[in-house]
């Protein structure tokens, strides 16, 4: 697992990280919601669209871990 965090895999895991929260946004429609947040401020739960983007977060992380993890085993 330490090994993800050394030079030349810590590149790859930030560029897939990107890659995915870019695609998750495109295929989404999450550029959409954006200024509807503006908008409807006052009437947004807060609290579910927190865990939802830190969710989002966090698959994110699991996912270039999950690929750098691969690429070094095989």
């Amino acid at each position: 697992m330490k090994e993800i965090f050394k030079k030349p895999y810590i590149y790859w895991l930030i560029s897939i990280f990107i890659f995915y929260l870019i695609l998750n946004i495109l295929l989404s429609g999450f550029y959409n919601t954006i200024p509807l947040i503006a908008i409807y401020f006052s009437s947004v739960n807060w609290f579910k669209l927190g865990i939802s983007l830190s969710l989002t977060l966090v698959i994110g992380f699991l996912v270039s871990v999950n690929g750098i993890l691969i690429y070094i085993k095989y």
